[in-house]
C-alpha cells in the first residue's frame, strides 16, 4: 500500500490511523536520551497532539535534527562528542532580542552549503525539550530577552545539540539561522557528490567509520555485513562505484529486503541488532531503517552517523 510513498509520508499515514489520546494537559516529553536504544520491540505509538509549529523562511520542508550518534553498541548509539559542550557567544542585544553565534562546522561532517542561501526558522515548541530543534549547519540562535533571564543562555555540543544552560523546559519561542546543506535528491547535487571523491577529513574517517561494536558485533556478524555490501552493489556499472551511487545502492537493498512495522519483536541485547534485524526479522521502524544503512556505508568505507528528530511534518495553510 506504501509502493508509491516515501518513508516519511508511510510514517505519517500509519500514524495517523490511530491517534493515542494524551490525558491531561501536560505536554509530551520529545525522546533526547543520551543513549540511542534500538530494536527494543516496544510498540510504537503516534499522538494527534502538536508539539511542535515551524515556520521556514524559505518556505521549503527541512528535517529539523535534535542531535547526531557517532558509536554504534551493537544494540543502539550513542555520541562520544556529547560531553564536548561550551556556552554559544553571545551577540550585542538587538530588536528581537538576545542573539547567539554558533560555530561554523560544529559538528565533524557539517558544511553547509557554505555558498547557499541561509535560512531562518521561527519554532513554537508545545512538547517538553529544553533541546533546541533546527535544520542542519546551525548558525545562529535568537531568544527573546525574558527567555534569557531565565535559561541563563545557550549552549552549544560538538554532536549537533543546542541546549539550554538550565534543565528547564523551552517555553518561548526561538529562530534558528542555518546554512542547510543542498537538497541531495536534485540530480545536480548528486552529481558533484560523484565528483567529490573519498578524500574525507580525518576527524570524519575517525568517529564515522566504525563499523562493529565491541563485543557484540561477532565475526560472522562482519561477515554478513560484507556480503550484503557485495549483494547491494554487485549490480552497478563501473562509472558508477563512487559512494554516492553505492550509499543508493544500499539504501534500495534495505528497503527492498524489509518491511516497515509498528510492532516489531524485541531483539536480543546479546546479538547485533542491525544483523538480527537485516538477516531474520527483516521488520522494524525508522530506528532500524536508519541504523542499517548507517552500519552498511561504514562496511561499504562510507562514513555515516545517526541522526534524530523531527521530519518535515504537515504544512498549514497559514506557512508553517
Amino acid at each position: 500500500v506504501f509502493a508509491h510513498l516515501s518513508l516519511t509520508q508511510a510514517i505519517r499515514r500509519l500514524a495517523a490511523g490511530k491517534p493515542v489520546p494524551v490525558p491531561g494537559s501536560a505536554a509530551l516529553r520529545f525522546s533526547d536520551e543520551d543513549n540511542l536504544q534500538i530494536g527494543t520491540g516496544t510498540a510504537w505509538s503516534a499522538s494527534a497532539e502538536v508539539v511542535m509549529q515551524v515556520t521556514p523562511s524559505d518556505g521549503q520542508e527541512h528535517y529539523w535534527r535534535g542531535r547526531t550518534y557517532d558509536v554504534y553498541t551493537g544494540a543502539g548509539w550513542q555520541s562520544s562528542l556529547e560531553n564536548k559542550r561550551y556556552p554559544a557567544t553571545e551577540e550585542s542585544p538587538g530588536t528581537e532580542g538576545e542573539g547567539y553565534t554558533v560555530p561554523p562546522r560544529l559538528t565533524p561532517g557539517d558544511s553547509g552549503g557554505d555558498t547557499g542561501p541561509l535560512m531562518t526558522a521561527t519554532f513554537h515548541v508545545l512538547g517538553d525539550t529544553n533541546q533546541f530543534y533546527a535544520a542542519a549547519s546551525p548558525r545562529r540562535v535568537f531568544l527573546a530577552t525574558d527567555a534569557i533571564q531565565s535559561s541563563q543562555g545557550v549552549r552549544v555540543c560538538t554532536d549537533g545539540r543546542l541546549d539550554l544552560l538550565s534543565d528547564g523546559p523551552i517555553r518561548f519561542p526561538y529562530q534558528i539561522v542555518s546554512n542547510p546543506a543542498p537538497d541531495v535528491t536534485r540530480p545536480e547535487t548528486q552529481d558533484r557528490l560523484r565528483r567529490s571523491g573519498t578524500n574525507y577529513p580525518s576527524v570524519v574517517r575517525d568517529l564515522y567509520l566504525r563499523a562493529g561494536a565491541d563485543g557484540v558485533t561477532q565475526p560472522e556478524d562482519t561477515a554478513f555485513f560484507k556480503q550484503a555490501v557485495a549483494e547491494a552493489i554487485q549490480g552497478l556499472p563501473p562509472d558508477r562505484r563512487d559512494p554516492m551511487d553505492e550509499a543508493l545502492a544500499l539504501r534500495d537493498w534495505v528497503s527492498r529486503r524489509c518491511v516497515y512495522s509498528l510492532t516489531p519483536p524485541p531483539i536480543p541485547d546479546a546479538d547485533d541488532h542491525v544483523r538480527v534485524f537485516l538477516k531474520d526479522e527483516k521488520r522494524g521502524y525508522c530506528d532500524m531503517f536508519a541504523s542499517s544503512l548507517a552500519v552498511l556505508c561504514r562496511t561499504a568505507s562510507i562514513p555515516a552517523r545517526l541522526a534524530t528528530g523531527f521530519a518535515p511534518g504537515d504544512p498549514s495553510g497559514d506557512g508553517f
